[in-house]
């Protein structure tokens, strides 16, 4: 009998859990882009905050700058963490009732 480990991922202090957007296979034209060659991807989904965050939620969608925090793969998913204070941007879905 096998048993599947679930990780719970926490951050401490004021530190974000980002997972990004995966960054184009390929470019405009259909030319294939290697991984190293690719843009990183500026916006992200929150999915977990540590107690001292006070600006955004879980499930708010983020800009943050490229190359910001710390990048690393956990469970297939890759996932960054970073601080609340370098996050640019929150971005929330307003309807308009015109």
């Amino acid at each position: 009998m096998s048993t599947e480990r679930v990780q719970e991922m926490r951050p401490v202090g004021k530190r974000v859990l980002l997972e990004k957007d995966d960054a184009p296979e390929t470019s405009e034209g259909g030319i294939l882009l290697p991984s190293d060659s690719r843009e990183q991807p500026l916006e992200a989904r929150v999915l977990a905050i540590g107690d001292a965050v006070t600006l955004v939620s879980k499930d708010d969608m983020v800009i943050f700058p490229s190359f910001a925090g710390t990048t690393f793969s956990i469970s297939n998913r890759e996932v960054i963490v970073l601080d609340e204070d370098d996050i640019m941007l929150v971005l929330r879905e307003v309807v308009d009732d015109d």
